[in-house]
């Protein structure tokens, strides 16, 4: 039997902004894919 999902919350973290290190950078290309680079990789 499967589960109703419309009585499930889900997080909200996704929507507040995510703060970066120095020297850290992210970008989102056009179709939504996200690429961060760094000091360390």
């Amino acid at each position: 039997m499967a589960k109703k999902l419309d009585h499930i919350k889900l997080s909200r973290i996704g929507r507040h902004p995510v703060q970066l290190p120095a020297g850290v950078t992210a970008t989102v290309s056009a179709d939504q894919v996200v690429t961060v680079k760094g000091p360390k990789g």
